[in-house]
């Protein structure tokens, strides 16, 4: 039984990250196969010039790249963890004196009961947008959910790789389907060999992978417009009407607008960095490393403490020490 329990984890495991490689790869092969005429040697001769090689083959060879180097990044990058030397005691001051926030006074959100949020399992206080991986077994800044085809968590520091791998995914397999339309009109009219059925269930395979993942960008792109993670949409924008704070409201009605909503401009910024000349470029230059303090946009403060009748302590907030 520990046997086939072990070959059925390694397989969930492995199994959607294997997928995901071996789609990119097969991809860029078969393109490279149908567009290096005169290098590739098939029965008869060459393969025959399709399209156009010298402007084809150099940008998907550069989109194959991009999106590699994402995957790679989204991978390896750690999302951000919750330090083990906690920086805050949440059962001390709020404030200081002088009205000046302490860094607990920072941390807004609060569980059902009012009390800060705390994981059992880790034993550690969770900042604000911080939940807990079941998969990792790890606490996740800012967490948006895990993902198995990079086998990592989605969070504060590697958001950017994994939104830029859907970005040049859908580009470059929009791209694929659209150029291998040569190929596959050359294929269909002369005698078809193993290759070539490889080519034409590999089109139609990137055909209906292209539609999934405009539709999962797609998606991407209005949680970012909105300012939700995955979780906080799941769990908040549409929680069920029986999720209620100990104080009556909603959660769904508290968190119509997200805590965190800051604008357009400002949410792309959270996501992609303050230069937009390096918004497609995978680095963080100039990005906060600090995911354990993310401050919430006024605006939607203000509503929150409104819809839970609580204070308006958003001045206090916004306070700079």
């Amino acid at each position: 039984m520990a046997g086939g329990s072990g070959g059925t984890n390694f397989c969930r495991d492995y199994f959607p990250i294997a997928f995901c490689v071996a789609l990119i790869l097969n991809c860029y092969f078969t393109f490279m196969w149908s567009f290096l005429p005169g290098l590739v040697k098939v029965r008869g001769g060459f393969v025959p010039v399709i399209g156009n090689p010298k402007v084809h083959v150099p940008y998907m060879s550069a989109m194959f790249g991009m999106i590699m180097i994402n995957w790679l990044l989204a991978h390896f990058s750690s999302p951000g963890r919750v330090p083990s030397k906690w920086p805050w005691d949440p059962s001390s001051e709020r404030y200081e004196s002088s009205g000046t926030p302490t860094l607990i006074g920072m941390q807004i959100e609060r569980k059902m009961d009012g009390k800060p949020r705390f994981c059992r399992i880790c034993g550690k206080f969770k900042p604000d947008r911080t939940h807990h991986c079941r998969q990792c077994g790890k606490c996740t800044l800012q967490m948006d959910h895990h993902c198995p085809y990079i086998r990592n968590c989605v969070g504060f520091l590697n958001y950017k790789y994994f939104v830029l791998l859907l970005v040049y995914g859908v580009a470059g397999i929009i791209s694929y389907v659209i150029l291998m339309r040569f190929k596959f009109f050359q294929v269909i009219k002369g005698p078809i060999v193993v290759m070539d059925i490889i080519i034409i269930f590999s089109w139609f395979l990137a055909i209906a992978m292209s539609g999934v993942l405009t539709m999962f960008l797609g998606m991407h792109c209005w949680l970012i417009y909105n300012a939700y993670t995955t979780i906080e949409f799941c769990e908040k924008y549409r929680a069920k009407d029986a999720k209620q704070f100990s104080t009556g409201q909603k959660v769904k009605d508290v968190y119509k607008t997200s805590l965190f909503q800051k604008g357009l401009y400002q949410n792309f910024v959270c996501v992609f960095g303050p230069n937009p000349l390096f918004w497609l470029l995978p680095v963080r230059w100039g990005m906060s490393n600090d995911g354990t303090s993310i401050q919430p946009g006024r605006k939607p403060l203000k509503i929150y403490y409104n819809r839970l009748g609580l204070p308006d302590e958003s001045t206090k907030i916004f306070t700079k020490k």
